[in-house]
C-alpha cells in the first residue's frame, strides 16, 4: 500500500510539474477556449477571458485578467472584428506573447457580411450575389451603416438600457433602427463551421509546439484527433438537421452564416440583422405577419435577445422558442456547443 501511495504521489507530482511548465495560454471566449483546450489536452488548460453570459462585443478586462494577458505565452482570439476590446490590451500588455488572430489566418474561406438592411428579399438577393463572388457590392452600404452608428452613439446607449425592459411593445421601437455592433465588411463568426475549427486547431498546435517543443507531438496529435472528430461531428449535425425545414425558423440575429453554408441550412430570417441591435418597427410587423400566417413555426433566441421583443412577437400565438448558445456560455466545450446548436434547431422545428 505504501508503494502504491508513493507511485500515486509521484504521478501527481509529475502532472503538477507538467502543468506548471506548460505555456500560459489566454483565449478570448468560450468557442476559442474549447478548440485550444482540445489541442492542449493532457498538458494544460487555457484561460478564457469571457465566461458565462459575457459577450465578446463590449467588455473591459478586470485587473486580474490584465495580469493574465501580461503573463501569457500565447493569446488566441477570433480577432478585432469580434473582440475589439482586446486589441489595446494585447498591444500594451501582451506584446511579448505569441498572438494568433484567427480571422487573419489562412487555409479557410472568410465570408463577407450580408446586407444589414433587415429586408429578407434583399437578404436572398445578396445570397445570389455572394455565389457570383460579388462580395464587395455591400461595402458602401456598410460604410453608410458605420456613419449611422457613429451618429447614433448616444441613442445606442439608450438602447442598451431599453433592452432590459421586458414590457416594451412595437411602438417602443419606433425611434430605434438597426445600429448594433458592426463587425466590418467580413463575417467574424467563423467558429460556427467545424471544418474551419479543425484548420485553426492545426495552426494552434503548430504555435504551441514552437513555444513548448517538449509537448509538440502531443499538440500535433490532439489537433489531428480534433480534425477527425470534426468530420464525425459534421456528419452528426447533418443527420440531426436532415428532416428540419429551416425556412420556418427565425433566428435572433444574422450570426450563423458559416453554419448555414456548411450545413446548407437557410433560415427564414432574423429578428435583428446585427449583434446587439434593436429591430425597427416595420421589420417587427413583417415578422408578426409571418407568425400569424403560420410561416414561422419557431423563434430561436440567444443571450442577447431582448425578452420583451420575443414576447411581443409570440403574443397571441402558440409559436415555439428555443435557445441557441453560439458563444458556449454553458462551458460545454466546442463539440458540445455545436451539438447544442443543432439540437436547438431540430427541437425548435419539431
Amino acid at each position: 500500500m505504501t508503494r502504491t501511495l508513493s507511485c500515486s504521489l509521484a504521478a501527481l507530482f509529475s502532472a503538477t510539474t507538467a502543468f506548471a511548465d506548460a505555456p500560459k495560454v489566454i483565449t478570448d471566449f468560450g468557442p476559442t477556449q474549447g478548440i485550444v483546450a482540445r489541442v492542449m489536452d493532457g498538458v494544460a488548460v487555457p484561460t478564457a477571458l469571457l465566461t458565462g453570459t459575457d459577450t465578446p462585443h463590449d467588455f473591459a478586462l478586470r485587473p486580474s485578467q490584465a495580469r493574465d494577458v501580461s503573463n501569457a505565452d500565447l493569446v488566441v482570439w477570433i480577432g478585432h472584428a469580434m473582440s475589439p476590446w482586446l486589441e489595446d490590451p494585447l498591444e500594451n500588455l501582451g506584446a511579448d506573447a505569441t498572438q494568433i488572430e484567427l480571422l487573419e489566418t489562412e487555409g479557410w474561406t472568410l465570408l463577407a457580411n450580408r446586407d444589414e438592411d433587415g429586408d429578407e428579399d434583399d437578404h436572398d438577393a445578396h445570397d445570389d450575389e455572394h455565389d457570383d463572388d460579388e462580395e464587395h457590392a455591400h461595402d458602401d452600404d456598410h460604410d453608410d451603416h458605420e456613419d449611422d452608428h457613429d451618429d447614433h452613439g448616444d441613442e445606442h446607449d439608450q438602447d442598451d438600457a431599453h433592452a432590459d425592459d421586458d414590457d416594451h411593445t412595437e411602438d417602443d421601437h419606433a425611434e430605434h433602427d438597426d445600429h448594433g455592433h458592426g463587425h466590418g465588411p467580413n463575417d467574424p463568426h467563423a467558429w460556427l463551421d467545424p471544418d474551419i475549427a479543425a484548420v485553426w486547431a492545426v495552426m494552434i498546435a503548430d504555435a504551441l509546439g514552437k513555444i513548448d517543443p517538449d509537448n509538440a507531438a502531443v499538440y500535433a496529435s490532439n489537433a489531428a484527433a480534433f480534425g477527425a472528430e470534426m468530420t464525425v461531428l459534421g456528419d452528426e449535425i447533418s443527420a440531426t438537421l436532415a428532416d428540419v425545414a429551416p425556412d420556418t425558423l427565425l433566428l435572433s440575429h444574422d450570426n450563423m452564416q458559416y453554419f448555414e453554408v456548411r450545413f446548407d441550412f437557410e433560415p427564414a430570417g432574423f429578428i435583428a440583422e446585427t449583434d446587439a441591435a434593436e429591430p425597427g418597427p416595420a421589420h417587427l410587423r413583417e415578422i408578426r405577419d409571418l407568425v400569424a400566417e403560420g410561416q414561422i413555426t419557431c423563434i430561436l433566441s440567444d443571450i442577447e435577445t431582448n425578452p420583451g421583443t420575443l414576447a411581443m412577437l409570440r403574443d397571441g400565438s402558440d409559436i415555439g422558442t428555443a435557445m441557441i448558445d453560439a458563444t458556449d456560455s454553458a462551458g460545454a466545450g466546442y463539440a458540445g456547443m455545436m451539438r447544442s446548436i443543432a439540437g436547438a434547431l431540430a427541437s425548435c422545428a419539431s
